[in-house]
């Protein structure tokens, strides 16, 4: 039996599954979310926590997508935030991210092979991903990669979108 891929979903990933006005990622979100049983799920208390702001009907719809699946929360710990405050530090995210910065410290710790994320401003980008690639280096930790869902959607489940 092969391993499973770990993966981490931030909260863009789970609300993209309730976003019809942007049909590219809502397909492609659901498309992954119909097989992401071949991954082994990881969410944290940021994600639980951001979904929560969402208003109540919102909310419900996204907390019922992620009652479906398996996963494993994780806890924020001492570890996280200094996980966090050094991606800051090393300008691989501005400031204003220190949220993104804690999702992806909660991929880095569980030693995820991926981050999963519709957020190509701060996260899923050449550059972010070239300062985490430097920053798993230096700190001898396993090397992630920050993709959209759509990364990890199986080519025959697009092939039927052009026909």
């Amino acid at each position: 039996m092969s391993k499973k891929s770990k993966i981490y979903l931030d909260t863009s990933t789970i609300s993209h599954l309730d976003q019809p006005g942007k049909p590219s990622e809502y397909e492609y979100t659901r498309l992954f979310w119909n097989d992401i049983d071949r991954y082994d799920v990881y969410i944290s208390e940021v994600v639980i926590r951001e979904l929560s702001k969402c208003d109540t009907e919102k909310a419900t719809k996204l907390f019922g997508f992620v009652s479906d699946i398996e996963y494993t929360l994780l806890n924020t710990s001492n570890e996280i935030y200094t996980l966090a405050d050094r991606i800051i530090q090393r300008k691989i995210l501005p400031p204003k991210s220190i949220e993104d910065a804690r999702h992806l410290a909660h991929a880095l710790a569980v030693e995820c092979d991926y981050l999963l994320t519709w957020n190509m401003n701060h996260l899923a980008n050449v550059a972010t991903n070239e300062g985490v690639r430097l920053l798993t280096f230096d700190l001898m930790r396993k090397p992630i990669l920050i993709i959209p869902p759509s990364m990890l959607v199986k080519k025959e489940d697009t092939d039927n979108e052009n026909t």
